[in-house]
């Protein structure tokens, strides 16, 4: 149930060697966003060896110690804000995890800053230690927008940090960029767009505003307001942005994620192909051998579980047949390259015909390319995909 700690004798069967993919989540910040959802706290530097300490006791208490040790290809450090740990902190924790576990030389190994955070020392001291892929968090490159958004950034400090970057060496980097923000306007949002494009990034990621519960955004009635009322401009802005990124050979490959050739996220694919991944850390979940859970959101309780020889997790649960139908169908039609529906109804069992009428319609209307029986949606689709997901359902 919610909360409960689940005890060691009663672990899931271990983990299988062939896992992949490994996501560690740091969730110090030197500010919280007020739109942000995830498991975060204000950063305090005290309780850093303590955590890096912690995300290797969780990995002990996970691992099988009969098997082979794991082999990644993909890791993935993001929060929250993992810049806000030092070299020297990230070094201890990574000497940890090279002793219980194996990064293959090929790996992608992806780091989430801030551009406050970076620094051309730390930038080399990440390359030392295997990183191998950035992504920023820039947002925007207009300030007020920034402030609305509550970043600790200004667009001044955003063009240092990737002047930094750029000299640095890493060839393979992320920029985020958010649209869809109260009093944002669509040439805004396309300058953003031109800017991001003027420091060639090999990856960029396009997210719209959502107005999460709990957070001080969906307590504030003029963004209330604005996201109920702004759905046209939302829409034009993405559209519009997946336009131009595509244009200059940055190829969407997800709903929000575009790429250069042989720079999308290992990890992400990894995610939506539905592959088991592992994550470590305050809220992290995790998908292996068909079940799924969630860790423990607050620091101490996290801490004091792991320290006590207890999984941090919050709730487990198996997805059912119907369940795992429904999060395929969800996952794959989010990817550009779509699936064949056949193929997906025959795995699962499912026994409905598929509903055609509504296939050829949202292809008249162009929103899916419908190709029987392969399914793929286009950019407007994409904006409706947690409808159509839900009509395609028996």
């Amino acid at each position: 149930m919610p909360g409960s700690l689940l005890q060691v004798t009663f672990l899931m069967p271990p983990i299988p060697t062939t896992l992949r993919t490994l996501y560690l989540h740091f969730p110090f910040c030197a500010r919280i966003c007020p739109f942000c959802a995830f498991a975060v706290r204000k950063d305090r530097p005290e309780v850093h060896d303590a955590y890096g300490a912690g995300l290797l006791q969780e990995l002990r208490l996970r691992l099988n110690p009969a098997a082979e040790p794991l082999a990644l290809d993909a890791l993935y450090l993001g929060g929250g804000t993992p810049s806000r740990m030092t070299v020297a902190e990230l070094e201890r924790l990574f000497c940890g995890l090279r002793q219980e576990l194996t990064i293959a030389p090929h790996a992608e190994v992806a780091f989430e800053l801030n551009p406050e955070d970076v620094d051309p020392n730390e930038l080399s001291g990440l390359q030392a230690l295997g990183i191998t892929r950035l992504s920023l968090g820039a947002q925007s490159f207009h300030d007020e927008t920034l402030k609305r958004l509550g970043r600790i950034h200004n667009a001044r400090q955003l063009r240092k940090a990737l002047e930094i970057i750029q000299d640095s060496g890493f060839q393979n980097w992320n920029l985020d960029l958010m649209f869809g923000v109260p009093g944002q306007s669509h040439a805004q949002f396309l300058e953003d767009v031109e800017e991001a494009l003027h420091w060639q990034p090999t990856h960029v990621s396009l997210y719209g505003l959502e107005v999460h519960d709990a957070t001080p955004f969906s307590r504030d009635s003029e963004i209330q307001s604005w996201a109920e009322g702004h759905h046209p401009e939302f829409t034009e802005m993405y559209l519009a942005g997946v336009e131009r990124l595509e244009a200059t050979g940055l190829q969407q490959y997800e709903v929000s994620n575009f790429a250069r050739p042989g720079s999308a996220g290992r990890q992400n694919l990894r995610v939506w192909d539905g592959e088991p991944y592992l994550g470590l850390g305050t809220g992290a979940h995790s998908f292996v051998k068909g079940s799924r859970w969630g860790n423990l959101r607050a620091l101490q309780r996290y801490l004091d579980a792991v320290n006590s020889a207890t999984l941090p997790e919050a709730f487990r649960e198996t997805p059912d047949r119907p369940q795992q139908a429904s999060e395929w169908l969800m996952l794959q039609l989010r990817r550009v390259a779509g699936l064949d529906l056949e193929a997906w109804r025959e795995h699962f069992e499912i026994a409905p015909p598929l509903p055609n009428q509504l296939l050829e319609r949202l292809h008249a209307t162009g929103k899916a390319l419908w190709n029987p029986p392969h399914l793929r949606l286009t950019p407007s689709g994409f904006l409706l995909a947690d409808g159509i997901t839900a009509q395609l359902l028996p």
